[in-house]
């Protein structure tokens, strides 16, 4: 029934647009209090040259990093309407049920950050997922699986409050990013809250082995509204009339009441190609998922970094870092 991977879709649309805003990847650990006074003159950070006079080391101040992300997650969605061109939205809540819905994206996230203060960064982000799959399995009122594909881009900022003293470390960061996915009608804004734990472990010359453990919370805008034309999804719309005929026939009289005006309006002779419309709520099926990271930096300016997420949702995070003084300044 192509009708039925095509409905299965249409409700996944939105789904994959969860997780690309997950920059994985946090600033530079923060100050440190483990060497003697120095001298230090850049504008950036404020208070810099004090901390420094009191044998506080930190980072260069600006930042600038490019990061590959993996990310495969469950999602749950619920409160579904659907419709057809201009026709009113009809709930199916109760006749579509989901089995399940996954979603697997392959992003890039670029990231210009800056700290403000020695304990405080702040930054701006851009990201790029070419090709974001949503697996779709339905259970209700017939199996079946789909598939949703689209790109997805999106902008954002963030804070990292940091400590550190003597090679360890905490950090606390939080970004707000708006996704527009290439089948939603709307950007949707996602929140990440990502507390770490990590220390420096070995050092050779100007190279230095931090790891750390850290927890992802995420948290998404929860309704969606798209549309895609039928054809996008199944093909030839003449051939899903007759099966979408056969579906409605199959149903019980309480559910042919809810969706007969659904299917009356695309097996309707008149409607070539229709446009289907649909609103539904998802959320991320677990809101929490645990971290461990490393980053070498190879010397005050270039840091290579990795990350891994696991407990129901699983990434993968490889990112390249550089660091500056503020332009024109001449240490």
């Amino acid at each position: 029934m192509r009708y039925g991977k095509h409905l299965g879709a249409a409700m996944g649309l939105a789904a994959a647009s969860l997780v690309t805003s997950a920059d994985r990847a946090h600033a530079q650990y923060a100050g440190d209090l483990r060497q003697a006074p120095y001298a230090y003159e850049d504008i950036f950070p404020i208070f810099g040259k004090k901390l420094a006079a009191r044998g506080v080391a930190f980072p260069l101040p600006w930042g600038v990093g490019l990061t590959y992300l993996f990310m495969q997650q469950p999602i749950d969605i619920s409160n579904i309407a659907l419709g057809v061109d201009d026709r009113a939205l009809v709930d199916v809540g109760q006749v579509v049920k989901f089995k399940s819905v996954e979603s697997k994206v392959h992003a890039l996230n670029a990231r210009l950050d800056l700290w403000l203060f020695p304990f405080l960064n702040v930054y701006v982000m851009g990201n790029y997922s070419p090709k974001t799959r949503t697996n779709v399995q339905l259970s209700d009122p017939f199996e079946l699986d789909a598939e949703a594909v689209q790109w997805i881009v999106g902008e954002g900022f963030g804070t990292t409050a940091a400590f550190g003293m003597f090679g360890a470390w905490l950090t606390l960061d939080a970004n707000w990013t708006w996704n527009h996915a290439e089948l939603v009608d709307a950007s949707i804004r996602t929140t990440i809250v990502t507390p770490r734990l990590g220390a420096r472990v070995a050092r050779w010359g100007k190279v230095e082995l931090d790891l750390w453990v850290g927890m992802m919370a995420q948290f998404i805008e929860s309704e969606t509204r798209g549309s895609i034309r039928l054809s996008n999804a199944v093909g030839d719309p003449n051939v899903v009339r007759g099966r979408v005929s056969s579906w409605h026939d199959g149903l019980g009289p309480v559910q042919q009441r809810v969706v007969g005006s659904l299917a009356e309006a695309i097996e309707g002779p008149s409607n070539g190609d229709p446009t289907i419309k649909y609103v539904l709520d998802k959320k991320v099926a677990q809101r929490c998922n645990m971290l461990v990271g490393a980053q070498l930096a190879l010397d005050a300016h270039w840091f290579i970094r990795t990350e891994v997420g696991f407990i129901e949702r699983e990434s993968f995070m490889l990112g390249l870092n550089y660091r500056f003084h503020t332009p024109g300044f001449a240490p």
